[in-house]
């Protein structure tokens, strides 16, 4: 394993265990707790609540600890499986989902889901119909997905966003998976620190007051062909971890970019 690899892994436990101390501070400081893992919206499966922290008074609390108000972090990630499951995609943009993200199943396995040019090239032939000739080896063969440039139909994926988008906000900021008969595991706040693991900076939004505001905003796929801004939200290819892991969509959002969005730095707690 490489040493980037190692620091990248370190890194990313490191960041989730300093989140779930920060959250655990955050409820001993307001008297909260933290909501049971329910079953999911199809009753399948336990899936991790939106909610981190249910205060006195009931407000159910997404708690942000980000290093600085401008630091993009992740606020949701899930397989384009269960996505698309989620919103009702199939056909042709289900197959162009699949195209951008990697999440071909022939792409998904240990061996298959990064650097495999061989059985890549073979999906985008045999598959999709894709000519490989032109691919950048960095971007695309290494990772095993396309950029927008070379999906089908990618202007399928920027339109469907834009239709759905106070739907689709509101599923990464609140619901998840979740079913909402569950009302204890819906965030109804975001809780994000202007200072790292500073309690007294937190700043206060309400998610519904984020939806409203969202539907005047535009989908569009940003200048690296990578990424997809879905409003408030910059969706990717998660890019990291490994197998299936690895062609996640990831959602990240900032305080500044909620701050600028509803004019408005947030109220104290």
């Amino acid at each position: 394993m490489s040493t980037k690899l190692q620091n990248q892994r370190r890194g990313g436990r490191s960041g989730l265990i300093s989140g779930m101390k920060f959250e655990e501070m955050f409820r001993v400081k307001h008297g909260g707790h933290k909501p049971d893992r329910r079953l999911d919206l199809w009753n399948e499966k336990k899936t991790e609540p939106k909610t981190d922290s249910i205060n006195p008074g009931g407000d159910r609390y997404s708690v942000k600890n980000p290093k600085t108000p401008s630091t993009e972090i992740q606020v949701q990630v899930c397989s384009v499986e269960r996505f698309c499951r989620r919103f009702g995609i199939v056909g042709s943009l289900r197959e162009s989902f699949d195209m951008f993200f990697g999440s071909h199943k022939d792409l998904l396995g240990m061996s298959t889901y990064k650097n495999n040019p061989e059985n890549f090239k073979r999906v985008c032939e045999s598959v999709w119909g894709i000519d490989t000739k032109n691919l950048s080896p960095k971007w695309e063969i290494r990772r095993c997905r396309l950029t927008a440039d070379n999906v089908r139909g990618v202007e399928n994926i920027t339109e469907w966003f834009q239709n759905n988008i106070e739907e689709v906000t509101r599923f990464v900021l609140t619901e998840s998976f979740n079913n909402t008969d569950n009302i204890e595991t819906i965030a109804n706040k975001m809780a994000w620190t202007t200072t790292k693991n500073d309690l007294d900076s937190v700043r206060v939004f309400d998610i519904e007051e984020i939806v409203k505001e969202v539907g005047s905003l535009k989908c569009y796929i940003k200048d690296s062909r990578t990424v997809f801004k879905v409003g408030l939200l910059d969706l990717q290819m998660k890019g990291s971890g490994k197998g299936s892991h690895y062609h996640n969509m990831q959602f990240n959002c900032s305080y500044n970019q909620i701050k600028q969005l509803l004019n408005d730095e947030g109220s104290r707690i």
